[in-house]
């Protein structure tokens, strides 16, 4: 949020935890952000954009409820308005420990430490079990974390969008642009007719 309002976007945040929504509002005012989940999202033809990074959108409860929000999203966006979800792909899991280091929130060089496994779960090939560690050295944070990850299936997620009627479905590795093929954190690109 911070950065998108920084580059001059007229931004709003939407998460269903109204701790995050706090410390949200903090940073970027109270009109910026609200406590809402994505399946409950109403509004009509209000957006340019949406983005879901973080794999949020995994947070669905199924298939069927995937679906749903991305008719929501659809309904949500205006006539040539972007959808940019980053998904977990499951059939990509290895169970391999995966790092990112980023920038602090003051810029210090890697002051954010966020590791994260992924592995199967179940017997489809859609769910995944999400293991996080993250640190923050200069806010003294340290946080364990595990989820469930639904509707982690970027092809299917990418076939429903298409069946819901967004066009120029893509799927990425990363936002190198490469065609998904062994990334687990799958970026999915549509556009609103």
């Amino acid at each position: 949020m911070e950065k998108a309002i920084g580059a001059g976007f007229n931004a709003i945040g939407i998460d269903s935890s109204e701790e995050m929504i706090a410390v949200a509002a903090e940073r970027v005012g109270s009109h910026c952000v609200k406590v809402e989940r994505m399946q409950e999202l109403v509004e009509f033809e209000s957006y340019d954009a949406i983005v879901s990074l973080s794999w949020s959108f995994n947070y669905v409860n199924s298939v069927k409820e995937a679906k749903e929000v991305l008719i929501r999203f659809s309904s949500a966006l205006r006539a040539g308005g972007q959808l940019i979800l980053q998904i977990a792909h499951a059939p990509n899991a290895t169970g391999k420990l995966q790092e990112d280091r980023e920038p602090g929130p003051e810029g210090q060089t890697a002051d954010i430490l966020f590791l994260y496994r992924f592995s199967q779960a179940g017997e489809t090939n859609d769910e995944l079990r999400a293991r996080y560690v993250y640190g923050c050295a200069s806010r003294n944070e340290l946080v364990f974390e595990e989820h469930r990850l639904c509707a982690a299936n970027a092809r299917e997620i990418a076939a429903l969008a298409s069946d819901v009627g967004f066009q120029g479905v893509e799927l990425l590795d990363s936002w190198r642009g490469e065609p998904l093929d062994q990334s687990l954190n799958a970026l999915l690109l549509a556009r609103r007719p």
